[in-house]
């Protein structure tokens, strides 16, 4: 199991509100504790969280700031290529329907 936690941080008019929450849960197998495969985990609690749609997921990635790490393997992520719309076709998701 892989639990990934998030802080949001929104400003707005002259506010600035905190949120604290967790992706859901994702089961990664034998050999999937790579730098790959904590990236499309990652991606996919993402695109749970922000879809489920590519491009709510595209407009989530594009508003992160920063990412921090304790230095495992996922600090790979940071320098990995964009794997995002590769990963929707190898899980062969189902076209969603825009809201």
């Amino acid at each position: 199991m892989v639990a990934i936690s998030f802080d949001l941080v929104c400003f707005h008019a002259g506010d600035t509100m905190h949120f604290s929450r967790r992706f859901p849960y994702l089961a990664l197998e034998q050999g999937q504790f790579d730098v790959f495969g904590k990236l499309i985990a990652l991606l996919w609690g993402i695109f749970l969280v922000a879809g489920p749609s590519y491009w709510a997921m595209r407009k989530f990635c594009d508003s992160v700031v920063s990412i921090l790490t304790d230095a495992g393997t996922e600090r790979g992520i940071i320098g990995s290529v964009d794997v995002s719309g590769s990963m929707l076709l190898f899980e062969q998701s189902p076209p969603f329907p825009p809201f």
